[in-house]
C-alpha cells in the first residue's frame, strides 16, 4: 500500500500562524484598545456581572479558534494546546481568571493521565 503525499497548503500551519499573529497583537494592544473594559460592557448589555461577561467573551474566541482547528482537521493535543496558549492570552488581556487555566490543566491531565501512564509503562497500546 503506497503512501498518500501531501500536496498544497497546511491549513493547520496557517491557522496557527495567523492565530499567533492575533493574539501578539490582541495582548500587546490591549491597553490601546480597550479590551480589558469590553467583559465589563458585555455584561452590563447581558445584565451580568463583568467576570460572568468575559467569561462568554472568551468563550466564544476559544470556540472560534477550536472550530479553526477542527476545520484544519488538526489532532487533538495540537489543538488543546492552542487552546491553552488562547486561555492564556485571554488571562493576560485579564479577561478570565487565572484558576480557570488551573481548573483546565487539572481537566486534562485527568482525560490524558491514564493514557500517558500506559504509554510510559508499557501497559497499553500506543494510538
Amino acid at each position: 500500500m503506497e503512501a498518500k503525499k501531501r500536496t498544497g497548503m497546511n491549513y493547520g500551519l496557517m491557522a496557527l500562524m495567523g492565530l499567533v499573529g492575533v493574539l501578539a497583537f490582541g495582548t500587546m494592544a490591549a491597553s490601546a484598545a480597550g479590551l480589558t473594559d469590553l467583559p465589563g460592557q458585555f455584561g452590563a448589555v447581558l445584565g451580568v456581572s463583568a467576570d460572568a461577561g468575559g467569561i462568554l467573551l472568551s468563550a466564544s474566541v476559544m470556540v472560534a479558534v477550536g472550530l479553526v482547528m477542527a476545520v484544519a482537521k488538526q489532532p487533538l493535543v495540537p489543538t488543546i494546546i492552542i487552546l491553552v496558549a488562547v486561555m492564556c492570552a485571554l488571562t493576560a488581556i485579564g479577561w478570565i481568571e487565572y484558576w480557570l487555566i488551573v481548573l483546565t490543566a487539572i481537566v486534562f491531565a485527568a482525560m490524558f493521565g491514564k493514557r500517558m501512564a500506559d504509554v510510559y509503562t508499557g501497559g497499553g497500546a500506543q494510538d
